[in-house]
């Protein structure tokens, strides 16, 4: 793989958990709970999908 996709892999990965971390402060803030429960469920699925072995 170029060095250009293993960034662009990193980088995509990291954005994506960027967004997920932000929802979960977001509606832990606002105790919305059922969002809350919905958005963390999708981040552990994200990251078994994108966990390095």
């Amino acid at each position: 793989m170029c060095t250009f996709a293993v960034i662009f892999k990193l980088t995509k990965d990291t954005l994506s958990q960027f967004d997920y971390i932000k929802d979960i402060a977001k509606f832990g803030l606002e105790n919305d709970q059922d969002k809350l429960l919905t958005v963390l469920n999708e981040f552990i699925e994200h990251s078994k999908k994108t966990k390095k072995s």
